[in-house]
C-alpha cells in the first residue's frame, strides 16, 4: 500500500484518479453503477459484487477515513478505509478502499 495498480483474473489494470470523501462516494453511487474493491495487505483484493454495492457501501460507511481522524481508535473495530477513484477497463468507476489497521 499504497495502491497502485488494480488486478483481476485478466490481469494488472486501472488507473487511480483521486481520492475520495464520503460525499464524493455518495455522489458517485447517485450518479451510476459503482465497483467497489476492498485492498488489505496481504490478502487478494475483495472484489465487491455490484449487486451488494449498496449493503457494502452501508456497513463500511462509519470506517471511512475522515480529515481530523487519523487514530485508529477514531474508528469502529481499530480499523479505516482510505478511498479512491479509479478507472476500469471499459471506464467503469471502481471506488478502491484500502484497509489500514
Amino acid at each position: 500500500m499504497p495502491l497502485e495498480v488494480l488486478w483481476d483474473d485478466k490481469g494488472d489494470f486501472g488507473r487511480k484518479v483521486r481520492d475520495l470523501t464520503t460525499e464524493d462516494i455518495r455522489t458517485l453511487l447517485k450518479a451510476g453503477p459503482v465497483q467497489f474493491v476492498e485492498a488489505d495487505v496481504g490478502k487478494r483484493l475483495r472484489w465487491v459484487p455490484e449487486s451488494d454495492r449498496f449493503d457494502y457501501w452501508k456497513a463500511i460507511k462509519p470506517n471511512l477515513f475522515e480529515d481530523g481522524k487519523h487514530h485508529l481508535d477514531d474508528y469502529p473495530n481499530g480499523f479505516f478505509l482510505a478511498a479512491s477513484e479509479w478507472s476500469g477497463r471499459q471506464g467503469e468507476t471502481i471506488v478502491a478502499l484500502e484497509k489500514h489497521h
